[in-house]
């Protein structure tokens, strides 16, 4: 299954996702002040973009990065993953000397560690970063973060799968087990928001179809599977995880195949 199937397998009317889409993109283009307002309805058209035309996507997603990163959000990182993850950026305000759960994302500031790794193939000293992420997370590794509410375990666990990835020539088991309980909970919030049928329908929820965090999360994973064993998440995956479950790693791997210009940002 491609990326086009997703709109259906998440019940949703593809005329209904492009009119918000649009309409979403063409208030953020025409506004005249930076601030957090023009910065959600950026992330909020990239999302959706990402559903039906992901090299519209990409454009939107580095048009957030940049809005958060005026902000000085740490949001800013996890977007210009979405917007290419092939080109990590130095947008993190992670500083190691602060308690991580001080950070105002802390699922933010782990994606922008497993970034680097994820990017150069293990140029990086990933188990080193992790070691510095889970001291600094203390025993609150158990808390739900972010708009997903998942616990930041989850997301330290993808980078130990990770560095394991590499330490041992390519053996896929560890990171299929990490990555495949992370969708789950990916899922478990969608489905939590789409009770509420009415709203999930109209795009009213609260809550986006494929959260960042989530796209953010699968395209650092599948860039790592495909840079060091050649093999995509969504081909790892495909027998432990259904359809629903895999949609933010096929959105994700939608975006990455997005043909950029030489030396022009995404």
């Amino acid at each position: 299954m491609s990326v086009a199937g997703v709109v259906e397998i998440l019940q949703l009317d593809r005329e209904r996702v492009l009119a918000s889409a649009s309409a979403t993109e063409d208030h953020a283009a025409r506004a005249e002040t930076a601030d957090i307002a023009l910065a959600s309805e950026w992330a909020v058209a990239a999302s959706l973009w990402s559903l039906l035309d992901p090299p519209r996507a990409t454009e939107a997603f580095a048009h957030a990065a940049a809005a958060y990163a005026e902000l000085r959000s740490p949001w800013a990182a996890v977007l210009a993953v979405c917007a290419d993850v092939r080109r990590p950026s130095h947008l993190s305000e992670w500083e190691p000397d602060r308690p991580l759960f001080e950070h105002a994302r802390p699922e933010a500031a782990v994606l922008s560690q497993l970034w680097p790794f994820a990017a150069n193939a293990g140029d990086y000293d990933l188990a080193g970063a992790l070691d510095t992420l889970a001291s600094s997370a203390g025993r609150a590794t158990a808390r739900p973060v972010g708009r997903l509410r998942i616990p930041l375990e989850h997301y330290l666990a993808l980078g130990w799968a990770m560095s394991r990835l590499n330490a041992q020539d390519g053996d896929l088991s560890k990171l299929q087990l990490a990555t495949a309980a992370f969708l789950r909970r990916v899922d478990e919030f969608t489905r939590m928001a789409q009770v509420d049928s009415y709203h999930w329908a109209r795009l009213r929820p609260g809550v986006l179809p494929v959260e960042p965090e989530a796209i953010a999360a699968s395209a650092i994973v599948s860039l790592a599977s495909r840079t060091i064993t050649g093999t995509l998440a969504s081909e790892m995956l495909a027998p432990h995880v259904d359809s629903r479950e895999l949609a933010p790693v096929l959105v994700a791997e939608a975006l990455m195949d997005v043909e950029r210009e030489e030396g022009v940002p995404a």
